[in-house]
């Protein structure tokens, strides 16, 4: 994946240099929305860890957009379309079209969609990256976003903010994608939020994690993420981390020859000491027991 943007892109990039363009900014994130007079011919766009939502304002135009999938299409205004993610982009088209297209980052749709859903999401629109579609509710978002982003008013901000959130769920909702309803116990987590900590938790063995990280990840007070967290999976958190740790050291202990020293430090322990009474509490047995026990 390349280190620039879609915004690089749009804005600086030699072969989209005869392209004219307006760049505005919405929202207190500064969500950037480019207004394009796109002229014939063939454009290829950098994988970023961003969306570019496209509205077509003016123009009608055979042409093949590739979005990791390859579609022939008829572009006409008021149709859109949203890139995926972590991809290269193509665009061939044989006419002219008039362009709004808002630079999405992953990470401010991911917080709109799990932040008003309480669901957790994959980071795509599944089938609507594979074609163009229409969507009355994000056509009139796009454009008022277009509209507010000339005032830079605090209202205005606060309109595009709200608007935003609102497009990444039309969006969610256009690709069909539905929630199923969940039934965490009262005080527990919500799936998403379980899957999100957990995942952190994980990818995060050999890391100081503190409760601070677990409730700013699940949008809860560290008081009630401890309590929760233990009504959703069993084990307070700071148990659970010890178990997951446990876990790696003994695939490790088994299927390796690193130095036990050294599979401490993989898994978040200081000295060899502190891991082995941490393992030994676990398993009931030493790391170099275990390993023998396993080898022999």
């Amino acid at each position: 994946m390349t280190g620039a943007t879609h915004l690089d892109w749009y804005m600086h990039d030699p072969a989209y240099a005869h392209v004219p363009r307006e760049l505005r900014t919405a929202g207190v994130s500064g969500v950037a929305i480019v207004k394009v007079d796109q002229p014939t011919g063939l454009y290829r766009l950098p994988a970023t860890d961003e969306f570019t939502l496209q509205l077509i304002s003016c123009g009608d135009s055979l042409g093949r957009m590739d979005h990791g999938i390859v579609c022939d299409t008829r572009a006409r205004a008021g149709q859109l379309a949203i890139s995926p993610c972590r991809t290269e982009l193509t665009y061939d088209i044989d006419g002219p079209l008039g362009l709004l297209i808002a630079v999405l980052p992953r990470e401010r749709l991911r917080r709109a969609v799990e932040g008003r859903s309480e669901r957790y999401w994959v980071g795509d629109f599944g089938s609507l990256h594979t074609r163009l579609f229409e969507d009355d509710t994000v056509r009139v978002l796009m454009l008022r976003l277009w509209d507010e982003a000339a005032h830079g008013s605090p209202y205005g901000a606060l309109f595009a903010d709200s608007a935003i959130d609102t497009v990444a769920l039309a969006l969610l909702a256009a690709s069909g994608e539905r929630f199923a309803p969940h039934s965490s116990a009262r005080g527990g987590l919500a799936p998403w939020q379980v899957r999100r900590l957990t995942d952190f938790l994980e990818d995060r063995l050999a890391d100081d994690v503190s409760l601070d990280d677990l409730s700013s990840l699940a949008g809860l007070s560290t008081f009630h993420v401890c309590r929760a967290f233990k009504q959703s999976t069993g084990l307070p958190p700071h148990a659970y981390l010890r178990r997951l740790r446990c876990k790696k050291a003994k695939a490790l202990l088994t299927a390796t020859d690193l130095p036990v020293t050294e599979i401490a430090a993989q898994v978040g322990y200081e000295t060899p000491q502190a891991f082995a009474r941490m393992f030994r509490a676990e398993v009931g047995t030493s790391p170099t027991e275990y390993r023998r026990e396993r080898r022999s």
